[in-house]
């Protein structure tokens, strides 16, 4: 799937599979981690920064890919490469104003801890 061709539609249905895929293997995430594990995406999440675009995706692949790996699902990890289309679009959606946005270092605290203690304020 090549990017350049795929519609804004078609980008942002592979994205929301990808959210589906991901929110999917959160237990097997929680259950089969490791402290080498979460060390890893610390530092893979800490390099986040500051980054410009492409060094930005670099990281977005990266962490998500460290996931699906943490997963023990080959075949997920093998399907990461048709997703890959969706990490320069989720950048794109970054740049708009949010609210209430779970970045990856609250995701390892819910990893580390099974609970997410972030107050949203207004």
């Amino acid at each position: 799937m090549d990017p350049l061709i795929i519609d804004k539609n078609t980008l942002q249905d592979i994205f929301e599979l990808r959210l589906v895929l991901e929110m999917g293997i959160a237990e097997l995430l929680y259950i089969r981690k490791t402290e080498k594990d979460i060390q890893e995406l610390e530092n893979i999440a800490k390099k986040e920064v500051n980054l410009d675009n492409s060094f930005r995706i670099k990281n977005e692949i990266a962490f998500h890919g460290k996931l699906y790996q943490m997963s023990g699902n080959d075949t997920l990890k093998r399907f990461q490469i048709m997703l890959l289309p969706t990490f320069d679009y989720v950048v794109t959606l970054e740049k708009k104003p949010t609210r209430g946005l779970v970045n990856h270092l609250d995701l390892i605290e819910i990893l580390k801890n099974g609970i997410y203690n972030h107050i949203l304020i207004d």
